[in-house]
């Protein structure tokens, strides 16, 4: 399958990608308020969630963190907003994982930055940022880790839930 997403010219690539991270900010909000039901209701899921290996990509992510995106995600590509596929899903670190900030984010931070979408789409944005200077990348990447941040700080819940599992840890 071909991404929908491949523009012609650098221009239309840019402006797609730049409203694919507008998506991911609308998104975020979505994924909070049905993360904190979720974490109140399942705690000892979301405990077992915090504690487990981190997911390169959607074969290794823990099932129940894919269903909760693919829940509020509604089965659509986070990207092109298609359905996707059991074949064609993969994990989309819009934070990348290979930013210098990844590795210093706590774990929370890293689960609200996943997205599901098509193979093909995370590849094209994967195209994309190759074609822009690190330090445009750079400031991308905090305004997106800043969001996650800012909707912990907005709930209380997501701010226990992190405090219990650090503090366990």
């Amino acid at each position: 399958m071909a991404s929908p997403l491949l523009a012609r010219d650098a221009a239309a690539a840019e402006t797609v990608f730049y409203l694919g991270a507008a998506r991911w900010r609308a998104s975020l909000a979505a994924v909070i308020t049905h993360v904190e039901a979720w974490a109140v209701t399942a705690p000892h899921a979301w405990q077992t969630l915090m504690q487990a290996p981190y997911a390169h990509t959607s074969d290794h992510m823990p099932p129940i963190w894919r269903a909760q995106l693919a829940a509020v995600q509604a089965g659509r590509c986070f990207w092109c907003g298609q359905p996707w596929t059991a074949t064609t899903v993969s994990v989309e670190h819009v934070v990348p994982y290979a930013s210098a900030l990844w590795a210093h984010a706590p774990r929370l931070e890293q689960l609200l930055s996943l997205r599901l979408s098509h193979q093909a789409c995370n590849h094209a944005y994967n195209a994309w940022r190759l074609t822009q200077a690190a330090p445009r990348l750079a400031a991308l990447d905090t305004r997106l880790l800043r969001q996650v941040r800012q909707g912990i700080a907005q709930s209380p819940t997501l701010q226990l839930a992190a405090y219990h599992h650090y503090r366990a840890v």
